[in-house]
């Protein structure tokens, strides 16, 4: 049998661009191109095992980076496995509904993930390639491998996508870094990269080749996660070093910028006397000038890039504890949404924004001037998990988000407690947790403060964090809060968790007690008549006060 031909990764001519290194023969490219070398033994003998069908899916990709120097062949190979519109997540549902459930979900979540991976690895590939085309085709080969042979594997490994996690992390960001003068330790380090996560793609591969029985001999005589995790533990290292180095060539970009600036400066004050005789004199420093303050403004985005680097560090530091399944609300909104359309699709009253916009008690809620706190309750008679109410909801988020997006001192947080298909009910410190992972992606530089963040930080590395203790969550909550002047809250069926009640009213009172007037908090809660009694309802009052609470009851389905 004739299988498919070995990729041809030849060099083409480059064009005339600045390259992160010196050509091809650059010495530090040393390590990436060990790595280049070992890839083509690896392919002769991992192909033995492949089907006609996947040798053709990675002979594709490979050919598409030949053809556009570009990993859009990956793309959309990647793309074949996650739904993009909501008709496609429509149909996702009637194949879950036939048995396909499980495994299509895995296989989304590992991709999402592989995404998230690529996003970040992709950066070292842009500056190796820059020097030499051929590094770039090998990592779009292994990396199209590896991602067909873990699709095809379909059950989870919790050994791989928590090492992709880990690497997604703690990855620093490089995209800026090609127009720099690297030093020799940089350009070395990034080619160690390079090196290692592709040692770490084969060793993934090889365990997903490996058949169960030979994985629980292996278990015992050679555990399969000593060679992964020796991977992962390097590439973790390295990464660390690529961050402390980028961090060294911004400080020294601005030192050598405010040194220029200094002397420039300096110039112009010893030389004011002679622009006024002579004008040739005076055209010359007054370009000089123009070029200071080119400096300047190339300073400050240094200096901002910097900040924004640090803050997306803190908030990485603290991913762990206070995201750990990496929910993505983005992601959240989109799938609710689709879930609401699919359900309701065959009935003629829809429940909308628009059906209570008029309503005095939603335009006091909208208008008020402290904070307030708006209910609305009603029945479904769709055979459903979901509310029908609940798409007031995703419309007024909608519409908050399109008219804040440029407000910066305005945050727009929201979750949807009960879903179709939820495994278990989601537990109301879960629901708080993700409201408050939302305000710190919109502020992240509320960590700046170091009293902020170590106290942030001790709570979550504290033992009683993984007890779920909503009081703890929502003290945290409170405090990012008053980094913002206005905050609108969304919570659809907060009755449903667990501890949905008791737990809201505690994150109520905490906010009204600790916020006092210094940001004004609009709570939206979405709840069930049946699920959602009197008793609740006065109990809540009760936290937020009487004049700042109101429900617009009986919205019961038609």
């Amino acid at each position: 049998m004739t299988l498919a031909m070995e990729p041809d990764f030849s060099p083409t001519p480059l064009k005339h661009r600045n390259t992160f290194y010196g050509g091809k023969d650059d010495p530090t490219l040393q390590a990436a191109r060990d790595a280049s070398s070992s890839q083509h033994s690896f392919w002769k003998r991992i192909r033995k095992d492949l089907t006609k069908s996947d040798i053709k899916r990675v002979d594709a990709v490979v050919q598409s980076y030949e053809d556009k120097h570009t990993i859009e062949g990956l793309e959309s190979l990647l793309g074949e496995y996650l739904p993009a519109t909501e008709d496609e997540v429509s149909k996702l549902y009637d194949r879950r509904n036939q048995g396909g459930k499980a495994v299509s979900a895995e296989i989304q979540k590992f991709c999402k993930t592989f995404g998230d991976f690529l996003n970040c690895y992709s950066q070292v590939i842009e500056l190796v390639k820059s020097a030499d085309n051929q590094l770039g085709g090998v990592a779009v080969q292994t990396l199209s491998l590896f991602l067909i042979i873990a699709v095809n594997k379909s059950a989870k490994e919790e050994l791989i996508e928590s090492a992709l996690l880990k690497i997604k992390h703690n990855f620093p960001r490089l995209k800026d870094l090609r127009t720099w003068y690297p030093t020799k330790k940089m350009q070395e380090l990034i080619a160690q990269v390079y090196k290692s996560v592709l040692a770490f793609l084969q060793k993934a591969i090889d365990y997903y080749k490996r058949s169960a029985w030979t994985r629980v001999w292996k278990a015992v005589s050679e555990p399969p996660q000593l060679g992964v995790q020796l991977a992962v533990d390097r590439i973790l290292d390295e990464l660390a070093e690529v961050r402390e180095e980028r961090d060294t060539l911004l400080s020294g970009r601005i030192h050598k910028l405010e040194r220029t600036m200094g002397e420039v400066s300096n110039k112009l004050d010893g030389q004011q006397h002679m622009l006024q005789a002579e004008q040739l004199q005076r055209n010359k420093m007054q370009e000089e000038l123009h070029n200071v303050q080119s400096s300047a403004t190339a300073t400050a985005k240094d200096v901002g890039q910097i900040k924004r680097n640090q803050s997306e560090d803190l908030l990485s530091n603290l991913q762990e504890r206070l995201n750990p399944d990496q929910f993505d609300c983005d992601d959240h909104l989109t799938e609710y949404r689709s879930q609401l359309k699919y359900t309701f699709r065959k009935r003629a009253a829809i429940f909308g924004l628009d059906q209570i916009s008029s309503h005095e008690a939603y335009q006091k809620w909208e208008t008020s001037k402290g904070s307030s706190t708006l209910v609305l309750r009603g029945r479904t008679t769709t055979r459903t998990a979901l509310s029908w109410l609940s798409q007031a909801a995703v419309e007024l988020i909608d519409e908050l988000k399109q008219d804040r997006h440029e407000d910066k001192d305005t945050a727009v947080v929201y979750h949807f407690c009960k879903r179709e298909g939820m495994p278990e009910d989601d537990h109301m410190h879960t629901t708080i947790t993700r409201l408050l992972h939302q305000l710190l992606k919109l502020r992240p530089s509320i960590l700046h403060n170091r009293s902020t963040y170590a106290s942030f930080s001790d709570k979550l590395e504290d033992p009683s964090w993984q007890k779920r203790q909503v009081k703890e969550a929502s003290s945290l909550f409170a405090a990012a809060l008053k980094e913002f002047r206005t905050a609108y809250i969304i919570i659809d069926r907060p009755e449903m968790c667990t501890g949905g009640s008791n737990g809201l009213a505690k994150l109520l009172e905490k906010v009204a007690d600790e916020i006092e007037g210094e940001c004004r908090v609009r709570f939206l809660l979405i709840v069930d008549k049946d699920e959602c009694d009197e008793a609740d309802l006065d109990d809540w009052k009760e936290k937020v006060g009487d004049g700042a609470f109101a429900v617009i009851d009986d919205l019961d389905q038609r």
